[in-house]
């Protein structure tokens, strides 16, 4: 059968988006086009981590980012030259080292 009117896509979105996802996860919100260094993703918070999906990517069930939400030592919220808004995500490495990602919301 044929996509309803203006559905094109969506299973991309929700029917894709499942396929990633662990057993009992659940996507909490999604933004699509974020940056981060230029390049640009759709993010999704779930309850159990942030993960980025490369808009360039087309095969499905790869993730180019995974970060586990017990990892994040800290967000902050700022706004770009642009004043789009700016997640600031500290990231805690296994070696206790912190490094931040800044994800612009374009």
């Amino acid at each position: 059968p044929l996509p309803e009117p203006g559905m094109e896509g969506a299973d991309e979105e929700e029917g894709g988006i499942s396929t990633l996802l662990q057993p009992g996860e659940q996507v909490q919100i999604g933004s699509l086009n974020i940056t981060v260094k230029k390049f640009f993703f759709h993010a999704y918070l779930t309850n159990q981590r942030i993960f980025l999906i490369d808009t360039q990517e087309k095969k499905l069930k790869v993730t180019a980012k995974d970060v586990p939400r017990d990892t994040i030592a800290g967000c902050i919220v700022e706004f770009s030259e642009n004043s789009d808004p700016v997640l600031v995500v500290s990231i805690r490495s296994p070696d206790e080292e912190v490094k931040t990602m800044k994800m612009v919301f374009v």
